[in-house]
């Protein structure tokens, strides 16, 4: 096209020094700096290993020009600006690379604190690039500024690449004559291969810091600074059409103003109601969601249909046929609040320990997958369907097959549109199947997961949810664990791995989700024949096996773990053992056919004294704590138990429209909304203890049976009562007979 210059690019010092210089301006309609701490962490990742990080779309800036789209220098940067180019795509990638390279004075957005960056440079020179980027909340500023401190750790601060070229390569140099000083110091308590490696990764570092200055290069358009403000925007949305990463819900947010309606506004009275996580693609997916509800697709084409009497031209009978979708303000905020909730819904679900698993952000394999999940469970719950157990079961199995089969890693929207189509037929026929859903239950024994290494990958975090949903237990406690706790752990050590050369350490097949008190107190890099032995000594060889089965650990895989004389040979041994232990998990746990339509009788009358327990808790929650203060619901309980007893109260009231939040003013009436998972910490927080003491003795054997009775209770609630086995039978009856002798 015509008034566009030619792609350029700039070496990362050059473009540093235009940042430095104020070169960059913000136009007044792009969104507001909305990455993460971790996202800019990514972008780091990205540039140090040579990975491509898209082009940036500029604008030449004349006064006219940074007038007109009321122009601002990138966030954070507080001298005098030298504008040379207004950022029409690119803003917070720029704004990352401010943050990250120059520290400026300033919180990171939406947080009280500044953020600094580092990267841990033996472990990226030994290639664990994943674990090399973090970065501190908390910035400690005698930290950045304690050279010594830095190199003893081997730990350079970003931060010191956007002083000049010569304050990063000075940063190795003195590194480099620290450790070589180490030598000669008698009291160093390093040994000399300690030393060596750290002098060695300092010489590497070295050349990797000049080929990154000089060498890694951001590729540019810039349009003629001459060119009409119209077409600008034009270019924008064009731009936007085609799918490059701009967001298409601040291109809304400006096209609804004439409607009155304020997107953003809406997100924002509705963002805190989600704690699961802070991705900045939510409010687009909510628009998605939207879109696909109305008319099935949710291309950004489709999404431009949402605007209130926006002309959507369709073929009936083969005549163009003019439509709208939405046609007023009211119909829209409607539409949003709908989609809003199914997505808040949609997320529950997933996040759910005994449902999906994904009980933290980070172990959610497709963030992607969060728009058509959410509209398919949104439309089984609005639809006449006989059995919509079995629905919720076949939604099941085309998640599990998009997540193992990695369908939704790109052209998401499409995918959504065909899905959210057949879904609907399969619903209703049995033999309308999604290919998809036929082909993992034939080749899922194809899947290689050994090689998924990367905690990012769909797989490797879909074998962090089954494990959870297997009830895997903590290996210190032996206990059911605080899910929201757990983190995977290497099963062999890392450093045993990096002593051997061993790729593979990182493997899916030698990670587990532990606790950081049983990697403290059980692990603490030992080898697995030792922490295991240990664990046979102290709870005994019998329960030590079976709770290590739950963590998909065969006795086999033990048996291997057990060789004091452990070696490379027997690591790719145990890996091929654990990865058939997975195959055998998908097989029982997710693609085993349910019985969806009755509980057995004896799990009836259980079910029974459960709920017995749960209404004499929250009879004596009521007692004790009135006899505490007037009022104990604002007084006793937490904010996070406060919403969810609004969210239920909400759902309650919206089926039972006669009701009214009259009827739950009282403390008692709101406990009743809770369940027994909820109810614990209104007995064993550290305010309220005090009040029950006496009654249940310990804090832990409280909590222990608690857990037995939950271990039946949440898959029974869910109607998923093939995950009940005798074991958690016998353990639910157990708790319910201990709360019974106390309770009377």
């Amino acid at each position: 096209m015509k008034n566009i210059e030619t792609a350029d690019k700039f070496h990362l010092s050059k473009l540093l020094s235009e940042l430095r210089d104020g070169s960059f301006v913000i136009p007044d309609f792009q969104r507001e700096f909305e990455w993460n701490a971790w996202d800019v962490n990514d972008l780091m990742r990205s540039i140090f290993q040579d990975y491509y990080i898209g082009t940036l779309l500029l604008w030449k800036s004349t006064d006219a020009n940074i007038k007109v789209l009321n122009c601002e220098p990138i966030r954070g940067y507080k001298d005098k600006i030298r504008p040379r180019h207004i950022v029409l795509d690119g803003q917070q990638r720029l704004t990352a690379m401010y943050i990250a390279f120059f520290n400026p004075d300033m919180p990171f957005p939406k947080r009280k604190r500044r953020a600094a960056f580092y990267i841990n440079v033996e472990k990226f020179m030994d290639g664990f690039h994943d674990e090399a980027f973090h970065y501190d909340m908390k910035v400690n500023q005698s930290y950045l500024v304690n050279a010594e401190q830095q190199f003893e750790d081997m730990v350079f601060p970003l931060s010191l690449i956007g002083k000049d070229h010569y304050a990063a390569l000075d940063w190795v140099r003195f590194c480099k004559e620290y450790w070589e000083k180490q030598k000669e110091n008698e009291e160093c308590e390093h040994s000399d291969e300690v030393i060596a490696s750290c002098i060695e990764h300092a010489d590497g570092f070295d050349k990797v810091l000049r080929d990154i200055l000089n060498s890694y290069y951001i590729t540019f358009i810039e349009l003629d600074k001459d060119i009409d403000i119209v077409k600008v925007c034009e270019i924008f949305t064009k731009i936007n059409s085609k799918g490059v990463e701009l967001d298409i819900f601040d291109l809304l947010n400006a096209l609804l103003r004439k409607d009155d309606i304020f997107l953003k506004q809406l997100w924002r009275d509705n963002e805190d109601k989600i704690e699961f996580t802070q991705d900045g693609r939510l409010k687009t997916y909510v628009l998605q969601i939207m879109s696909i509800i109305k008319q099935n697709y949710c291309s950004p084409k489709y999404l431009y249909y949402l605007v209130p009497n926006a002309k959507r031209v369709v073929k009936e009978d083969g005549v163009n046929v003019v439509k709208h979708l939405i046609t007023s303000k009211q119909e829209f905020e409607s539409l949003w609040q709908i989609a809003f909730d199914a997505m808040q819904k949609g997320i529950s679900v997933i996040s759910n320990s005994n449902e999906y698993g994904a009980i933290k952000s980070r172990f959610l394999p497709y963030h992607t997958i969060l728009p058509i999940f959410s509209a398919l469970l949104y439309h089984i719950d609005n639809t006449d369907y006989k059995n919509k157990i079995d629905a919720k079961r076949k939604l099941k199995l085309w998640y599990w097959s998009n997540i193992f089969l990695k369908n939704y890693s790109s052209s998401t929207e499409s995918k959504s549109a065909k899905d959210f189509i057949q879904m609907q037929s399969w619903f209703t026929d049995e033999d309308a199947a999604p290919e998809i859903v036929s082909e993992f239950k034939r080749d899922f024994r194809n899947i290689n997961f050994i090689n998924q290494k990367s905690q990012s990958s769909a797989q490797y975090n879909a074998i962090l949810n089954l494990i959870i949903l297997n009830d895997a237990r903590d290996w210190y406690t032996f206990d059911l664990p605080d899910y929201s706790e757990l983190d995977d752990h290497h099963i062999v050590p890392n450093s045993w791995g990096k002593k051997n050369g061993i790729e593979l350490i990182n493997s899916i097949a030698n990670r587990t989700l532990l606790t950081s008190d049983t990697n403290r107190h059980i692990l603490r890099k030992k080898m697995p024949h030792q922490y295991i032995r240990l664990m046979f000594d102290e709870k005994g060889e019998q329960q030590t096996r079976e709770i290590l089965h739950r963590h998909f650990l065969s006795d086999k895989a033990i048996d291997i773990l057990l060789k004091e004389d452990f070696g490379v040979e027997d690591f790719n041994e145990f890996l091929q053992e654990r990865q058939k232990t997975f195959y055998d998990a998908i097989d029982t746990v997710l693609l085993a056919e349910k019985d969806v339509e009755e509980a057995p009788a004896s799990m009836k009358a259980l079910w029974s004294d459960v709920e017995e327990i749960e209404i004499g808790l929250r009879k004596l929650i009521d007692e004790e704590l009135s006899k505490l203060s007037h009022n104990p619901y604002k007084e006793y309980v937490d904010g996070r138990t406060k919403e969810g007893v609004k969210s239920k109260l909400d759902s309650y009231l919206k089926k039972f429209p006669a009701k009214s939040t009259d009827d739950f003013k009282s403390f008692d009436s709101k406990l009743s909304l809770l369940t027994l998972g909820e109810l614990k910490p209104l007995i064993v927080g550290g305010k309220v203890w005090s009040a029950f003491e006496d009654k249940f003795k310990n804090k832990n054997e409280f909590d222990f049976r608690i857990q037995q009775i939950i271990r039946f209770r949440n898959p029974y609630a869910h109607n998923n009562f093939s995950q009940i086995n005798d074991v958690i039978t016998n353990d639910c009856k157990a708790g319910v007979a201990w709360f019974k002798e106390i309770l009377k």
